[in-house]
């Protein structure tokens, strides 16, 4: 059996490593489908009260079709968002202080939508809201965050929201009478997606 020369046997240790390095790296840092969609998140200094929430996500989009299970938790200043997979099995874990995001996946998992859109959607949904509701019947408007928001109310219900950040074009949310499901449409970014609550309240011994 023919041996190599140490200088050959060094370049192929290195060679070995640089490509177990690069595995490591994609198995920390595996791309997620989509793309990162603007928008504006209301800071959690600003979100009143304690959060405890379950909704079920579907998103559609040319390159994306997934549904997901959303745990959302807010305490003291922090809101908190776990994804789940269909078996119930963690997916990612996001952390929002004032507006910084940060997010947690396990190792070697890839996210088929990145999970900042889920939470801009969340923010769209129950966050970026025009104070004093509930509102007369008609379309009514105001700025929350320097987001435009406009807001249509019928016999003391929230039917459509438009959401429109400086800069971007506006998402579109409308709001079934079961008062659990909501219809998002961001053409600007191109993807649909229903949110249902599933539970809602505040945590125990808030």
């Amino acid at each position: 059996m023919r041996r190599l020369a140490p200088a050959a046997l060094a370049l192929v240790l290195a060679a070995g490593l640089a490509g177990c390095a690069t595995l490591w790296n994609w198995g920390l840092h595996m791309p997620d489908g989509g793309h990162a969609c603007p928008g504006t998140l209301l800071p959690t200094e600003y979100i009143r009260g304690q959060i405890l929430l379950r909704e079920q996500v579907r998103v559609r989009s040319d390159d994306a079709d997934f549904g997901m299970l959303l745990a959302a938790r807010k305490r003291g200043d922090a809101l908190y968002v776990v994804g789940l997979d269909g078996f119930g099995a963690k997916v990612f874990e996001l952390t929002q202080r004032g507006v910084e995001v940060s997010v947690d996946r396990p190792f070697g998992r890839s996210l088929p939508w990145p999970a900042v859109n889920l939470l801009r959607d969340l923010h769209r949904e129950r966050f970026l809201a025009l104070p004093g509701a509930p509102f007369p019947d008609g379309l009514h408007r105001g700025t929350v965050a320097g987001v435009r928001i406009e807001e249509h109310w019928i016999s003391g219900r929230l039917t459509q929201r438009s959401v429109t950040p400086p800069g971007a074009e506006p998402v579109q949310l409308e709001f079934d009478a079961d008062g659990r499901t909501t219809h998002v449409r961001n053409v600007g970014c191109g993807y649909t997606a229903t949110l249902v609550t599933l539970e809602q309240g505040a945590p125990a011994g808030s």
